[in-house]
């Protein structure tokens, strides 16, 4: 999957979106099942990795792969709610693994911003609410958007975050400003700072973090520590 194929594939989400959503909550949407989609094929990635290693015992692999510090159990997975899809509570399953993937996962834990997928003041009555999230979920789960072992680790997911970003604040009018800082500043920034390898980088009021993802762009293989405030959960 290149960054175009992704790019397209999460902007055809958020033209279903347009015209049923308020264009402002587009990004807290897309992001949020972008992040799961993300997620749950890094948890695939890593199961594979453990089952294909022929110095471990057979019998101890299934141990290894649930304490794996990236495992999700397997009805946290976006693919096990898109199985799910014709449910009529679509919505409050989609919040309930959301929720339990913070409270599970450690690794994860307060980075799922509280995100409604059963909001009908936003998403619709029942009827078009879980129509629209089946739209969406049918994207995300699509075999043309996977992530794999050859690109988990690379600078995809956060091209395309960037990206999204962008587009999202454009979208978003003088308000767009509260989370997204231009990539030319971040990236100018980023440079002045001059991080080294190792380094801890904290920005105080990161947004949506692009600064932070820009400084460790600076570091080869971006082995830095990143902290970031925002006390407005919705960026």
């Amino acid at each position: 999957m290149t960054f175009d194929e992704l790019k397209n594939h999460i902007w055809d989400s958020a033209n279903k979106l347009r015209g049923a959503v308020d264009p402002a909550s587009y990004k807290d949407y897309i992001l949020t099942l972008l992040f799961w989609k993300y997620i749950s094929d890094l948890s695939d990635v890593e199961r594979n990795k453990i089952l294909e290693d022929n110095s471990t015992k057979d019998s101890d692999k299934e141990y290894i792969i649930r304490k794996n510090k990236y495992y999700l159990p397997e009805e946290l997975h976006i693919g096990y709610i898109y199985d799910h899809k014709e449910d009529d509570n679509l919505g409050t399953l989609i919040n309930d693994a959301l929720t339990n993937i913070s409270n599970y996962t450690r690794i994860y834990k307060g980075t799922i911003q509280d995100v409604d997928f059963n909001s009908s003041t936003k998403l619709g009555e029942t009827y078009e609410r879980n129509k629209l999230l089946k739209q969406l979920l049918t994207i995300f789960n699509s075999r043309d958007m996977k992530f794999n072992k050859e690109n988990i680790n690379s600078d995809l997911l956060g091209d395309v975050y960037q990206y999204l970003i962008g587009l999202f604040a454009a979208g978003a009018g003088k308000k767009g400003g509260e989370f997204y800082t231009p990539s030319q500043v971040s990236e100018l920034l980023a440079k002045l700072v001059k991080p080294n390898e190792h380094d801890s980088i904290y920005d105080p009021t990161c947004g949506s973090g692009s600064l932070l993802i820009h400084a460790a762009k600076q570091v080869k293989g971006g082995r830095v520590s990143l902290f970031g405030q925002e006390k407005n959960s919705q960026t």
